[in-house]
């Protein structure tokens, strides 16, 4: 995926958390790295809500979540690379 991000893409779960490790798969099946591409563009970083307990308040057990480079709540729950497809053609076409 193409396009200058300042900031990563983050995607909250929990260890241990097959919703959420089924979301990383579907991040990546939809072109997103997990590591800052040298030339620039979109990546996701994972974060751990499990002992944060301000990130524990906003999501609870709701999770995995994607949130934008821009902190808008992209995604939620079951992912597949179609939702994640559709939600970053959403946020491309937001910031354009």
């Amino acid at each position: 995926m193409s396009g200058a991000f300042a900031r990563p893409f983050i995607l909250y779960g929990r260890p241990g958390c097959h919703l959420c490790h089924a979301a990383a798969l579907a991040l990546q099946e939809a072109g997103l790295s997990f590591t800052p591409p040298s030339g620039g563009g979109a990546w996701v970083r994972e974060e751990s809500v499990e002992g944060r307990p301000e990130l524990e308040a906003v999501f609870g057990w709701d999770i995995p979540v994607l949130i934008s480079p821009e902190g808008a709540v992209l995604l939620k729950g079951v992912f597949s690379p179609e939702r994640v497809k559709k939600a970053l053609r959403v946020t491309i076409a937001f910031r354009d």
